[in-house]
């Protein structure tokens, strides 16, 4: 009898064991967030993070780095490493920085939060998300956030009357909640200015140069008309025609160039980045190629901002 008593138990703790585990590990681990619909890398604790061998080494998928970390490509550096998030509020970081999410390339809404230099920028201004220190002054200032369209804005709630200064409008979408994005629809453009409209009802006064690629002088056959606002100039613009290609990589683009998300971009490397003027050379592999973009950040802010009456 007492054997019988015995194996049941030997029995119900081979059952009970496991599933207090399973507990353990889900109370321990932090709900997943969402914000406007992006998903976030998980938290560990620095203690935690130092702990994994992968941490910060490079990479080229999530399969090689410990769990919960990702391989995220720095667009500071242009390299893929695995990290986490390395903070949650602005409490968490040191002075002069705050803590801000960015974006994974290639990744459909999701982000990691990081502490992240605050700059120069005013809100409305062209702006890096993720900067390194000599390049902090193309970062937003203090108390207002480069939204994924590349402009600085401050936070808003969305449907509330007054929430955003004239010119702005509360935009949803963004990994650091809604924000207010500049507009000039209805409004004059100071002389020599003309009203710029991006994507997801962003538009902005900038100073534009180039060819004008109105009707008057389209583009040539081939080509489309692409307006690129200025990191390097505030308040300006490049105006060009740009040649369409078809298969990432292929050979249609003429010498030098290089097929890049249906786009002829000039070629580069990361060895002489300095070969794109006032563009950035943006990785487009690990071995030190890229393609000339007009933000280090470009690839990694893919992502249309929504417009929200406010």
């Amino acid at each position: 009898m007492k054997g019988r008593a015995v194996l049941a138990l030997a029995a119900i703790a081979l059952l009970v064991i496991p599933l207090a585990g399973l507990a353990i590990l889900w109370f321990r681990s932090p709900p997943e967030q969402v914000v406007e619909g992006w998903r976030f890398a998980p938290w560990l604790s620095p203690a935690e993070a130092r702990e994994r061998p992968t941490l910060l080494q490079p990479c080229q998928g999530d399969e090689q780095c410990d769990p919960p970390f990702v391989c995220f490509h720095d667009p500071r550096i242009q390299q893929r490493q695995c990290t986490g998030t390395g903070c949650e509020s602005d409490s968490w970081c040191p002075p002069e920085t705050a803590c801000r999410a960015i974006p994974l390339r290639g990744r459909d809404r999701m982000a990691l939060r990081t502490c992240a230099h605050e700059g120069m920028r005013k809100e409305g201004e062209r702006c890096l998300r993720f900067v390194q220190w000599p390049m902090r002054e193309r970062a937003c200032g203090q108390g207002l956030v480069c939204a994924v369209s590349g402009w600085c804005g401050r936070r808003c709630v969305p449907g509330k009357e007054g929430t955003c200064a004239e010119g702005f409008f509360c935009s949803r979408g963004d990994p650091d909640g809604p924000l207010c994005q500049p507009t000039c629809e209805g409004r004059t453009c100071p002389e020599g200015q003309e009203c710029v409209r991006w994507e997801g009802g962003v538009s902005v006064c900038l100073v534009v140069y180039g060819r004008s690629c109105h009707d008057d002088e389209p583009c040539p056959e081939g080509t489309v008309c692409e307006m690129e606002p200025l990191l390097t100039l505030v308040g300006q613009a490049r105006r060009s025609c740009v040649r369409t290609c078809g298969l990432e990589g292929a050979e249609s683009c003429l010498e030098g160039f290089v097929c890049h998300q249906g786009r002829c971009r000039p070629r580069c490397s990361l060895t002489r980045p300095d070969s794109c003027g006032t563009r950035f050379c943006v990785s487009t592999d690990d071995e030190g190629n890229g393609v000339c973009l007009s933000s280090p950040e470009q690839w990694d802010m893919a992502v249309e901002p929504a417009r929200d009456g406010g």
